[in-house]
């Protein structure tokens, strides 16, 4: 398994103005490591930044490990739903040109936690995702649905949606801190999904005495991975046997400054891996 990063674990210095691309992919050099991915969102225009990036990616020796697309596929707005398909098969046309061959993907925001409301979502994001697994061939670039935002938000979702959509270029994207926000464990979550894994995101949370979210029943917020309470080499072990040997790519959304957030969990994800794999 190979360590990258998350653009995402920036965005806070993004959003600030404070990291524009060339400074993202100097970052990631200077931080050891030879792989990132970009968001779709964080990235901007591909037609205009094209030269930047493939020349921020060469100029850096850092392999694209994923595009990462933003898009909720639960509307009930038909317009809106077909904006959103749309924009998933641009962002797969982008991510071949990138030269990445893996597209991370949402479904969508759950619109509620009953039992009809999930299985009517369940259902959109199932059905886009059948229209955009033609682009994906067609492109050869593997989309990488991740359990977020609720739907999917758990291990066996995902796998439904996989098995209902039944393309080698849709697989998993295991997220294994967001199974939490389903109510199901890190541990559990990545078993279900690691046999038919893409891609992975690293990342970490903490409980607080907050107010849950969304289908948690627990409030939660996002730690500096090692400092949380998911079990990261035990989701990593759990990979392993599965035969996962892609990229582990660490998404930080701690509550301490992204830089130094960043270096502390890169530090604990390379030990928790040499464990793994020593």
């Amino acid at each position: 398994m190979r360590i990258s990063v998350c653009h995402y674990s920036f965005h806070r210095e993004i959003g600030g103005g404070r990291m524009d691309l060339p400074t993202y992919f100097r970052t990631v050099g200077e931080l050891g490591l030879d792989a990132c991915d970009l968001h779709m969102r964080l990235a901007g225009d591909v037609d205009k930044n094209l030269d930047a990036i493939l020349s921020g990616l060469s100029g850096n020796g850092l392999a694209l490990s994923s595009y990462s697309l933003s898009d909720d596929l639960t509307q009930e707005d038909d317009a809106k739903q077909r904006e959103q398909i749309d924009n998933i098969k641009l962002g797969l046309r982008n991510a071949a040109r990138l030269g990445t061959d893996t597209a991370r993907v949402f479904g969508g925001h759950a619109t509620g936690n009953d039992a009809a409301s999930l299985a009517a979502d369940l259902a959109k994001v199932t059905d886009a995702l059948k229209e955009c697994a033609e682009v994906a061939e067609e492109v050869k670039v593997t989309l990488s649905l991740e359990n977020h935002g609720g739907m999917p938000g758990r291990g066996e979702e995902v796998l439904q949606v996989l098995d209902a959509v039944g393309s080698p270029f849709l697989k998993a994207c295991c997220d294994i801190g967001n199974f939490m926000g389903a109510d199901q464990s890190p541990e559990d979550g990545t078993r279900l999904v690691a046999p038919v894994t893409g891609y992975v995101h690293i990342k970490d949370n903490s409980l607080t005495d907050g107010e849950p979210h969304g289908r948690a029943s627990k409030a939660m917020e996002g730690a500096t991975v090692g400092e949380g309470v998911v079990d990261v080499e035990a989701c990593l072990r759990i990979l392993k046997d599965a035969g996962y040997s892609g990229y582990l790519a660490l998404e930080y959304e701690g509550q301490e400054e992204e830089h130094s957030g960043v270096k502390k969990s890169l530090a604990f994800l390379r030990q928790a891996l040499a464990g793994v794999e020593g």
